[in-house]
């Protein structure tokens, strides 16, 4: 059965992807919803195992069911940072500038050849523009 379409034809876009993994003889039907939110996962945990129940009850190719949020993207390329706006960031260097080879802030402008990044020196917020050319990696930074 193809529980992907079967899904998403149900649910629409909220499901991301499904699968089926074989773990100690039990398999289980994996699916991936696009939300971070713990009560909208729990919400199409209820969902879609209320529909398999009423909808497909019979002929179950697998054990268990499993629903999970797919995660959160953290890693970006250069020309992804247009998402990044206004979020914080971790720009790690490949040559140090001002003595500092990452810089953690506010990505506030990109440009074509450079970035604008609000960040913490000591207590004092700085503005720093930095090269695309001097960019070895790019992160989405959570505070915890």
């Amino acid at each position: 059965m193809n529980w992907e379409n079967l899904l998403k034809k149900e649910f629409g876009e909220i499901i991301l992807e499904t699968k089926k993994i074989n773990e100690n003889g039990m398999i289980i039907l994996d699916v991936k919803i696009n939300s971070h939110d713990s009560k909208i996962v729990e919400k199409y945990t209820y969902l879609i195992n209320n529909f398999i129940d009423r909808k497909v009850n019979t002929n179950l190719d697998f054990d268990y069911l499993s629903v999970s949020s797919a995660g959160l993207k953290i890693d970006y390329k250069i020309d992804e940072l247009d998402k990044l706006i206004n979020e914080y960031v971790e720009i790690y260097l490949n040559k140090s500038l001002n003595k500092k080879d990452l810089f953690i802030g506010q990505l506030l402008q990109n440009e074509e050849n450079s970035i604008l990044l609000k960040w913490n020196d000591k207590g004092q917020f700085k503005k720093q523009v930095i090269t695309k050319d001097l960019i070895s990696k790019i992160k989405k930074h959570i505070k915890i």
